[in-house]
Order: C-alpha cells, then structure tokens, then sequence
C-alpha cells in the first residue's frame, strides 16, 4: 500500500512540475512580447521625428537582426552604441567592400574560358552621361556582374573608348573576349537584345524579298493582288513592264545585307551552335569539321534532347576540345537584360537632388556594392584592417 501512495505523490508531483514550467514559460512568452512591442514602438517614435518613411522599418529590422548575430547573438547597449557608423565611416566601409568585389572579379575573369562586355549609358539627376559596364563571365555556369560605372563628360564614341580603357586595372585577357554589346544609343554601335529572334526574323524577311523580286521579273503577281486584279486587262499585260521596278526591292535586299553584316558574320556559328547534329559539316570551319564528324557519326548522341549550351555541356573534353570551346564561347556572348534595366534604377534611386554631389568614385563604390550578386566576406575585409578604428 505504502507503494501505491508513493506513485500516485510522483504523479502528482510530475503534473504540478509540469503546469509550473509551462507557466514559467507563458510568463517568458509574454515578457518577450512585451519587449518586443516596447521596441516596435521605440522605432517607430524615432523614425516619425527624423522624418524617415514607413517603409524604412524593414530595413532597420534587417540592421537589427545584423548587429545582434554579429555580437553572437547576444548585443548589449553599450555593445550598440560602440558600432562604428559616421559618415566617413560608412562611406570607408564601402569602398572596402567594393574593393574586395572588384578583386573577386578580378579572380574570375583571369581563370574563365570566355567573357563578354555590355556598355549601357545613362543619365543622371544632373544631366552627366554614366556608363555601366557589365561583364558575363562564362566556364559552363556564368556570372553577370556590374566591372566597372564611369562617368562621361561627353557621349562621343572616343569618350566611351577612353572609358573603357580604364578596364586596364582588371587586367583583362581580351582574347577571352568574345563580344562586346550595347544598348544600340547612336554613339554605339553594335548586337542588339533578343538576338537569335532578330536573326530569323530578319532572315524570313530578306527570303520574301527574294521571291517578291523574282515574281516580278517574270510577271507573277501571287503576293501583289492589286497588280494581279490588273493583270486580266489586257492593255496591262501588252504595256505593263513589271520586271523594271525588281530594282527597288534588289535595292533593299543590299540596304539589309550592309545594315546587318553583323547577323551575317554569325549566322553560321548560331546554326552549329543551336544543334550540331544537323548542320552539313562541308559549310562549317574546318577546325571543326572532324570532330563534326565523330558526333554526328555517334549513335549514342542521337536521342539527346539538349540543345544550345545544355548539349556542348555533355560532350567529353577529350573528344571534342574545339566543339566545347566554340559553346562556351557562342554562350558568353547572350546574356540577360535584367542587370542593365535594374543598374539604371539604382543609380535614379541613389543619386537623388539630397545626394546629387556624390563624387565619382563614391558612386562608383556605391553602385558595384548594391548591384552584385558576390557575397561578401566580411572576416576577410576585417582581417586587412591592421588597426580597426571606433568612431561615433
């Protein structure tokens, strides 16, 4: 019996063990709440008399979360207020993590197999041409990332050529370098977006012109139903000499062919590139020829659904050296338009009519910061530092 007693006081005890832990624990949960609704409120106070826009308090949100996991998860008020961010601070601070962005480019542009360079130019609050100069760095995975923003004192081609000269402190290899592309701005020359769709698109045209010029000089008139509702007249075919006007269209097949030389010089390398396994092997470039060869001769290639890029990425190095070569470098040419149409965007968003006086280099700094996609290794930039230096 004395046992029985004995377990029915453990249950007991357990269960009055158990509600006063979760009562301390209800007591923590609303403790914690209400620190947390003092701070919200401790914000929102300050940031309503510094005249600072609701949607900022994300972003302090964010600053928060970041100086807290910095001190360890554990930040006390004199840890807060000894973090370093005057005005010079800041500013120094992100030079050094621009710095270190530009090294890492630096890094990759030297170990990659092809890059190619996109120069969009722009103007700011102040009416001063900027150009931003974009670069695709490719080895079968790719970066796109902001090299290098420039401000221009005139939109002339020698001034965006003097301004891509300063490339030079990237040490570029521009044998690596398989093309440089523009915004089409009239002081550019050069490939515009949508590249491949440009191509068939100018491709079917100039085929119709072709054979409008060709029914012309023989009197068919299929494709112009004025002239073939003409045609049933009799006086119009005795005197109607239609073969004189092929001219006007022979005139404008050649004005396309000049406009569009760039196309052409492509247009084989993009039909070998779309699908190798289809291309007749005597109109490609003898480099290629050979190994053309084994791959169209190769059974176990023939089921393959990947096209473009995904296909070269298969092909055995050993094997075809030259094939793979000539994909990566077709694939470092196309890139996407989202950097140029964000870079803009930053650039109105920071150099505002408050900040209209930040020099060149500041927006230098500033632009390469909010633009990258490299994370940035903060222990590193702390150890280059040989005396870290508090400020208010």
């Amino acid at each position: 019996r004395m046992d029985k007693y004995m377990q029915l006081f453990d249950k007991k005890g357990l269960k009055l063990y158990k509600e006063d832990c979760n009562s301390s624990s209800y007591v923590d949960n609303a403790t914690h709440s209400i620190k947390a609704l003092t701070a919200s409120y401790a914000i929102s106070n300050l940031s309503v008399k510094n005249s600072k826009p609701f949607c900022k308090k994300k972003f302090v949100k964010e600053c928060i979360i970041a100086a807290v996991e910095s001190f360890g998860n554990s930040l006390t008020l004199e840890e807060a207020a000894s973090i370093p961010l005057s005005d010079k601070t800041v500013k120094s601070r992100i030079d050094d993590i621009a710095s270190s962005l530009e090294n890492k480019l630096k890094s990759l542009l030297a170990s990659c197999s092809f890059f190619s360079l996109c120069l969009d130019e722009s103007t700011d609050n102040r009416h001063v041409s900027q150009l931003s100069i974009f670069v695709r760095i490719v080895d079968f995975s790719y970066v796109e990332e902001l090299l290098d923003f420039v401000s221009l004192h005139d939109t002339t081609g020698i001034d965006i050529f003097e301004a891509v000269k300063t490339l030079q402190k990237f040490g570029i290899d521009f044998s690596k370098c398989s093309a440089i592309v523009t915004d089409g701005a009239k002081v550019m020359t050069g490939l515009k977006n949508g590249f491949f769709s440009l191509v068939s698109h100018i491709d079917f045209f100039r085929r119709k012109l072709i054979l409008f010029k060709h029914q012309l000089e023989n009197d068919v008139f299929h494709f112009f139903p004025f002239c073939h509702s003409l045609a049933s007249g009799a006086v119009f075919c005795q005197t109607a000499e239609t073969y004189l006007y092929s001219h006007i269209i022979e005139s404008l097949i050649n004005q396309f062919d000049m406009r569009f030389s760039d196309f052409e010089t492509l247009r084989q390398d993009l039909t070998l590139f779309e699908n190798p396994l289809i291309v007749q092997i005597e109109e490609q470039s003898l480099e290629f020829q050979a190994e053309l060869c084994d791959l169209q001769c190769d059974f176990s290639f023939k089921t393959r659904l990947e096209k473009g890029i995904e296909f070269f990425k298969i092909l055995n190095a050993s094997c075809y050296p030259r094939l793979r070569k000539f994909g990566l470098r077709i694939f470092s040419m196309f890139g996407s338009t989202y950097l140029c149409e964000c870079s803009f965007s930053k650039m109105k968003f920071t150099k505002t009519e408050k900040r209209s006086s930040l020099n060149d280099a500041s927006l230098s700094s500033i632009m390469r910061t909010t633009s990258s996609k490299i994370s940035v290794d903060i222990p590193s930039l702390i150890e280059s530092c040989k005396r870290p230096k508090r400020s208010n």
